[in-house]
């Protein structure tokens, strides 16, 4: 899967791509698994802090609840963006002067993303495998530095 082409200063466009990216058959509620019955049960002025609410068993949820961004408190183009510097392995540093965040919050965010971002896009969780060692000519035939 490709990084979403996105504007992110439009953070209703964001929050639709993370939607779809965190819930990519649609959103179902989290309680029961029911897609159906999902209703808008409360907006915010953020477009991406709707309450929602299942007609089958009842349940309130938000989009985030039971997914890997639960609790989170970053605006969708902030989640984008770190998810965007996890695919191009910026530092953390780098990303937090960039957000205007703390470091260490956000390396713990990063690191609680960094499995579901290589999962989702993808790629690989290994690093790529090393060139053998040159043999010594010093050593033994069967030695290696």
């Amino acid at each position: 899967m490709d990084f979403p082409k996105i504007d992110f200063a439009d953070e209703e466009a964001c929050f639709q791509a993370l939607l779809r990216l965190v819930h990519p058959s649609g959103l179902d509620c989290p309680h029961c698994g029911d897609r159906k019955g999902i209703a808008v049960h409360e907006s915010h002025r953020d477009a991406w802090h709707v309450c929602y609410q299942c007609s089958r068993c009842g349940g309130f949820f938000n989009a985030w609840t039971k997914t890997v961004l639960q609790g989170t408190h970053h605006p969708p183009s902030e989640i984008l963006r770190i998810i965007k510097g996890i695919l191009e392995r910026e530092s953390t540093r780098h990303m937090a002067q960039e957000l205007g965040c703390d470091r260490g919050k956000l390396a713990r965010f990063r690191a609680k993303l960094q499995g579901w971002v290589i999962k989702t896009f993808d790629r690989p969780t290994s690093p790529p495998e090393k060139t053998p060692r040159k043999k010594d000519p010093r050593l033994a035939p069967d030695e290696s530095i």
